[in-house]
């Protein structure tokens, strides 16, 4: 097991988690790959079809997956206080620029165990979006439920 330290940020692929400041921030699965392939390839060109190969394991995927993953690993890095980690090379792929290094993984380097009170750390600020994104959510389907029923209401009166 590998876990890599990018600046002051710890990344753990097994685990899809990072690590800063003792802030621990899971990944979705498939944005851990690919963060994990760029990782791998730093400092080189990554197309598209080499990120599916590697990322996806070879299924099929669109290419707005492919952006949407490394558009969120962008936004995590920008709250962190990372700088701009992955380059596009425009028509070609991405280049991972940051600096990497190999830790071995080890209990010191597991940063995902309960705390002692048996919760676990999660970065509060992913709940708060989490949240935000629910009502939204929920404001958009009220929303259009209601739209719905208008045009309803205006169709069985004709």
């Amino acid at each position: 097991m590998t876990v890599y330290r990018i600046g002051e940020l710890k990344f753990d692929p097994d685990a899809s988690e990072t690590c800063v400041r003792g802030r621990v921030t899971h990944l979705q699965p498939q944005v851990s790959s690919v963060l994990a392939c760029l990782i791998r390839h730093r400092g080189e060109v990554v197309s598209k079809d080499v990120l599916v190969a590697e990322a996806w394991e070879g299924r099929r995927t669109s290419d707005e997956s492919v952006t949407r993953c490394v558009c969120l690993l962008r936004a995590h890095f920008a709250e962190r206080d990372q700088k701009q980690l992955i380059e596009t090379i425009p028509k070609r792929g991405y280049r991972f620029t940051g600096p990497v290094e190999k830790l071995q993984a080890g209990p010191s380097t597991h940063f995902s165990q309960p705390a002692a009170n048996g919760a676990s750390h999660i970065d509060s600020g992913d709940h708060a979006k989490t949240a935000v994104n629910l009502v939204l959510t929920g404001a958009a389907v009220f929303m259009l439920l209601g739209a719905l029923m208008v045009a309803a209401d205006f169709f069985t009166l004709r």
